[in-house]
């Protein structure tokens, strides 16, 4: 009877809430509500009604926390969702709902009257959850098992995008219906009633033991069941990844017969094999499927996208497209998110980037006996070249005329870094009679303006002739 589901006093079939909604049956009643099957009076068209349990709905704002929630979840656009169409609070005078007792039984007086009941109207879904079927099947494929936690990847990475956590994802509420070509369609339900009913549970520790907390504890990551309050995404990755393991199980890696029992395995003990319960899960899609529910949270998928990414090889080809459409919302959704790259250190040869650098440029200083030695050979090459010069035919020599000039032409760069190659080594740029056009003795040296070529232009000590030797740039 919904009645006494309810602890309604009045709430019989026929019933019509609000002038908007007609009763007819009750659906099913989970760990944290009643699902009511109604009927729109003035559209016709059929809706399901779901109300939070007296022992919820009867602590302080346990009734707007419910509709807040419920209300955030409408920002989630996905053909996997269930869609929410209203929410609100049926007055607690309308419904009957009964005063609250104190310890000892006696009615405790409500100022403003009884507290209303929250509820929450959704979309009509004819199926039944994965819950009930999995009771119903013997055993699915592996193909078939993660073609629908791929949908539920689906829904859950639109959730995240939204800044939405569900903090109960199960096979109960991943409910299975068909889409209009008949194939397996996958409606996760219950976004954000979840975090509601935990905040009551620790509230009132004798809640605690109730089928709501225990009923999802075997899908509760190590972090969720410390506080609620802390988790982030990778906790409804743990959840899809032990459904997953449920799906092509029929168990759990944990067990445990009571809620702390419970705690103490997911903390210190091993999960079990999932290949001990499928031999033809192999090894590596085991890995795959042990990550998502790995014990800590930096050990798991960073995100939904990440862990649908890993199922890929092991899906049909049915399931790829939906794989390749979780890719591209977690792409759109990390494009608002700061760039964690940006934060490496430039140190990092992952992010250092190598760009074609000059060639060294001297050093600046050099030791003294360095440059007395270059300016002695300086001056004796000075000497030499003067000498030839009185005997030298009586036709100007440009040193960048011919290839000849290579055999007057040492290369006076030295880098103190690197080994040196010229017989005399003059570390700076000298000027010197080597460096300046030679004429003959009767005429005596004509000084020619250097010409500058577009290296030593830029600020360069020497260049390069064409029979590969260098050249100092005049000073």
């Amino acid at each position: 009877m919904v009645t006494e589901a309810l602890g309604f006093a009045t709430f019989p079939p026929g019933t019509v809430l609000l002038d908007k909604y007609r009763i007819i049956r009750e659906l099913g009643m989970g760990g944290m509500g009643v699902v009511l099957c109604a009927e729109h009076v003035q559209l016709g068209t059929r809706v399901a009604m779901k109300f939070l349990l007296p022992e919820f709905a009867a602590l302080p704002d346990a009734a707007q926390r419910f509709v807040r929630e419920a209300r955030a979840a409408t920002r989630i656009h996905s053909e996997h969702v269930a869609r929410v169409i209203d929410v609100g609070t049926l007055p607690g005078a309308l419904a009957g709902f009964p005063a609250p007792r104190g310890p000892d039984g006696e009615e405790v007086a409500q100022p403003d009257g009884p507290p209303g009941v929250p509820f929450i109207v959704m979309e009509y879904l004819d199926g039944v959850d994965l819950g009930r079927h999995l009771k119903s099947t013997p055993k699915l494929s592996i193909h078939e098992a993660i073609d629908l936690i791929v949908q539920a990847a689906e829904a859950l990475a639109q959730a995240h995008a939204a800044g939405v956590i569900h903090r109960d994802v199960k096979p109960a509420n991943l409910f299975l219906t068909r889409a209009s070509d008949g194939t397996p369609h996958v409606k996760m339900l219950d976004f954000g009633i979840a975090k509601v009913v935990e905040e009551t549970a620790q509230q009132n520790l004798e809640l605690t033991k109730t089928r709501a907390v225990m009923g999802s504890a075997l899908y509760m990551s190590l972090e969720q069941m410390r506080s609620t309050k802390t988790v982030d995404y990778r906790t409804d990755i743990y959840s899809l990844g032990i459904t997953l393991y449920e799906l092509l199980t029929h168990t759990h890696p944990f067990m445990a017969e009571s809620f702390s029992e419970l705690c103490v395995k997911v903390s210190l003990d091993p999960p079990d094999p999932i290949s001990r319960h499928r031999p033809d899960v192999t090894d590596e899609l085991g890995e795959v499927i042990a990550r998502a529910y790995a014990r800590y949270p930096d050990d798991r998928y960073p995100t939904v996208a990440s862990f649908a990414a890993a199922l890929a090889p092991f899906a049909a080809a049915e399931s790829q497209a939906m794989i390749g459409a979780i890719q591209r919302i977690d792409r759109a959704a990390s494009g608002e998110r700061p760039m964690v790259r940006l934060l490496t250190p430039l140190t990092n040869p992952v992010v250092t980037v190598q760009r074609p650098t000059s060639p060294p440029r001297p050093p600046s200083t050099m030791p003294w006996g360095v440059i007395a030695s270059g300016l002695f050979a300086g001056a004796a090459i000075a000497g030499i070249t003067w000498g030839v010069a009185q005997h030298a035919d009586p036709i100007v020599n440009d040193v960048d005329a011919s290839a000849d000039a290579a055999t007057r032409v040492i290369d006076a760069t030295i880098d103190s870094a690197l080994p040196v190659t010229s017989a005399v080594p003059i570390p700076i740029p000298i000027p010197s009679a080597s460096s300046l056009p030679i004429s003959s003795a009767s005429v005596g040296p004509i000084i020619k303006p250097p010409v500058l070529p577009p290296q030593c232009k830029r600020g360069e000590l020497d260049y390069l002739l064409p029979n590969g030797m260098r050249k100092l740039c005049p000073r």
